[in-house]
């Protein structure tokens, strides 16, 4: 019987690929029931699992090599999700885009404190300049103060980011008991039923849960950045202090 309308198979066991998709559409059964009941043949597409995935373009022309085929016959990973890795890339662009603007807004915020702590103190720091104080040593209190808040600041922000990326679905899962608990307080108020609150529902989503991989570059080009913006506005808000003159401060007092 060839190319039949319908075939029954005994499930011996179910795969669960992680992608909605595939676990809901895909089904997998014997080259020899394939070629006997369907018809397939030479128009086969075989895919070859590489322990390396990494390995893929040195593996592609090597199989070509080994086949006598050109590469273009063969497709890797990335030639299949090629898509989806460009629109990764430019939002992977604008997230870090936006993450420079937050720094910049950081920045701005510390060296306006910073530039209105020097006029509060310039009393104090024209008296340090009259008694022998280098303005570079007056300067750098001010750096280190910056300093003190970018690492503070980017220490805390790195430890809760961590936190969250490691424990996502978990507060994932707390979002969903929290809205789902006002769902059903709104609708004891109300008098309508509450519905079960799903932001991985099957309906829309592909996925059952966020996948999370930190890459302890990123992470610390993150913290490295954030330090040295706020050091950065320390230093210029610290140049204030250099020009100030004790003569002139000090004249009225």
């Amino acid at each position: 019987m060839r190319n039949p309308r319908e075939v029954e198979f005994q499930v011996r066991g179910i795969f669960y690929s992680g992608f909605l998709e595939y676990d809901r559409s895909w089904g997998f059964i014997s080259l020899q029931e394939a070629e006997s009941m369907f018809g397939a043949g030479d128009d086969l597409i075989w895919g070859i699992k590489l322990n390396d995935r990494f390995n893929d373009v040195r593996m592609r022309e090597q199989i070509a090599e080994v086949l006598g085929i050109g590469t273009a016959q063969i497709m890797s990973w990335r030639d299949f999700n090629r898509a989806i890795f460009g629109a990764l890339r430019v939002e992977k662009t604008v997230l870090m885009f936006l993450i420079g603007l937050i720094f910049l807004v950081v920045a701005v915020n510390i060296y306006q404190a910073l530039r209105r702590s020097v006029v509060e103190r310039a009393e104090e720091i024209a008296v340090l300049k009259a008694l022998g104080a280098p303005p570079r040593a007056v300067q750098l209190v001010f750096v280190v103060e910056g300093l003190m808040i970018g690492v503070l600041g980017a220490f805390i922000g790195t430890a809760l980011g961590l936190f969250v990326s490691q424990n996502i679905n978990g507060v994932f899962a707390v979002a969903e008991l929290a809205l789902g608990g006002l769902a059903v307080v709104g609708s004891l108020v109300g008098g309508g039923g509450a519905s079960p609150v799903s932001f991985f529902s099957p309906e829309h989503f592909y996925i059952m849960e966020v996948p999370s991989h930190m890459l302890f570059s990123e992470v610390l080009g993150v913290f490295t950045t954030a330090v040295a913006s706020a050091a950065a506005a320390g230093y210029f808000a610290s140049l204030r202090a250099a020009w100030i003159k004790p003569a002139e401060v000090l004249r009225d007092e």
